[in-house]
């Protein structure tokens, strides 16, 4: 958990703690800090949502869907019980005073994907009706299908995919028992509607940079954000040596940022950071700032950048959303992302400014980036009011409606033949997970 997942993370915990609850954090058992922007974390998950489905044996997708789900099965009922992982190995708990969750509190999956939803559905029906929390199920990974934006038709391209949502929504719904869903944008949240055969609703986009209430930069620079984020091979950082290279003295006049940082060190990013240390002091006009930025920091990359590069690869992100996308959209940049992937199509459906590279080589990257330069596809002021209006319909406010609107439903008192109803009526006493 790191980089736009924490942030995400942390923007629900400050929702609850602005009125007067104290949320906790639950995290991996390699979150290496006990607070997160303040708050407290508790290590209880021993499997990560992240994997890699495997295309030549399918059968495999299946071992992890069973393995995964029935290991988060294993991580909330400790949690129930107040169990949680202890520092080196093994288990502690419980505390003398742990309450187990119960129908007045609040449980919240700010990222989850097919390999644990259903392990996480299980828990939920698990625990006795009338007893149970409101759940919020917050999706963001790919979908395994696509929807035509004309026609509305349907393509499963992840058949496991797609499979595995599908059976845990079917789960949760043939119970009847109340849980909140919500898609990541509104492309995603089409598709799970699709695979639910109900409306998921889309949550806002509340990206580091997106920064609903500060209006984009009225003037052009000369600024490109080459890069931003972890060096990973699927994200393109293996190009950009080739690509300063060629862009860098091409357009001595536009000054290039890289910017990595939050990643595992691999012996590729190390060779890599070496090559970008030596390389950009080669250049006047090349930045490389191999650190992890403060959010002020981070947000003035954007902010004061012209052009924003997504150097990924397309069979990647065919359907993977990014951050990135989003937060370049809000500050008026022009985007630079392969084409036949979800990132242009999600900047052609926000009416956003963009320019697709054809193939995942350094070449196409470079020859568009210099064609954002020399032939913008839309002036900055369309590019503003773009912004703008992504802005309007992405606001913590929303998030707090969509929230509150639901668990108001369920707030004490209104559980019938529920003791422990009766015994927590205090927000200091209802517990936000």
């Amino acid at each position: 958990m790191g980089g736009h997942l924490a942030i995400w993370d942390a923007h629900f915990a400050s929702l609850f703690a602005a009125r007067g609850f104290e949320p906790v954090i639950y995290a991996h058992g390699h979150f290496p800090h006990q607070t997160l922007e303040g708050f407290p974390v508790v290590r209880q998950f021993t499997m990560t949502s992240w994997h890699e489905d495997n295309q030549e044996d399918i059968l495999k997708n299946w071992d992890n869907y069973f393995v995964r789900n029935r290991r988060m099965l294993e991580d909330m009922t400790r949690l129930s019980q107040g169990i949680y992982l202890a520092e080196g190995k093994g288990f502690a708990g419980p505390a003398p005073d742990h309450q187990p969750v119960g129908p007045d509190d609040i449980v919240i999956f700010p990222t989850i994907l097919e390999y644990q939803l259903t392990g996480a559905i299980k828990w939920l029906l698990n625990i006795e009706k009338g007893k149970r929390p409101t759940v919020f199920f917050y999706l963001m990974g790919p979908s395994g299908s696509v929807l035509d934006p004309e026609s509305g038709a349907a393509t499963i391209y992840s058949l496991d995919t797609a499979r595995f949502y599908k059976l845990a929504f079917r789960e949760m719904d043939a119970a009847g028992e109340r849980a909140y869903f919500f898609g990541c944008g509104s492309s995603h949240a089409a598709q799970y509607s699709y695979l639910r055969e109900k409306p998921v609703e889309a949550y806002p986009v509340l990206g580091t940079a997106i920064q609903p209430s500060v209006p984009p930069r009225e003037d052009a620079s000369k600024r490109v954000l080459l890069y931003a984020g972890t060096p990973t091979p699927r994200k393109g950082a293996h190009l950009l040596p080739d690509i300063i290279g060629s862009v860098a003295p091409q357009h001595r006049d536009w000054h290039f940022t890289v910017q990595m940082g939050n990643g595992a060190h691999t012996r590729e990013s190390v060779t890599l950071h070496n090559t970008l240390t030596v390389l950009a002091p080669e250049h006047e006009n090349v930045s490389y700032l191999a650190r992890i930025l403060s959010t002020t920091n981070y947000c003035r990359q954007f902010s004061g950048s012209e052009i924003v590069v997504a150097p990924y690869d397309p069979e990647v992100y065919f359907n993977t959303s990014s951050g990135i996308v989003w937060e370049a959209i809000a500050t008026a940049n022009i985007l630079v992302v392969p084409a036949n992937c979800w990132l242009a199509r999600e900047a052609e459906r926000l009416g956003a400014a963009y320019v697709c590279f054809d193939s995942f080589t350094a070449e196409a990257v470079s020859t568009a980036v210099s064609k954002a330069i020399s032939d913008p596809p839309l002036p900055r002021e369309a590019r503003i009011a773009a912004a703008m209006k992504f802005k309007q319909q992405n606001r913590t406010e929303i998030l707090t409606q969509q929230i509150f609107d639901r668990w108001a439903g369920q707030a004490p008192g209104t559980v019938a033949d529920s003791e422990m109803s009766a015994d927590r009526q205090t927000q200091s006493d209802r517990q936000v997970i």
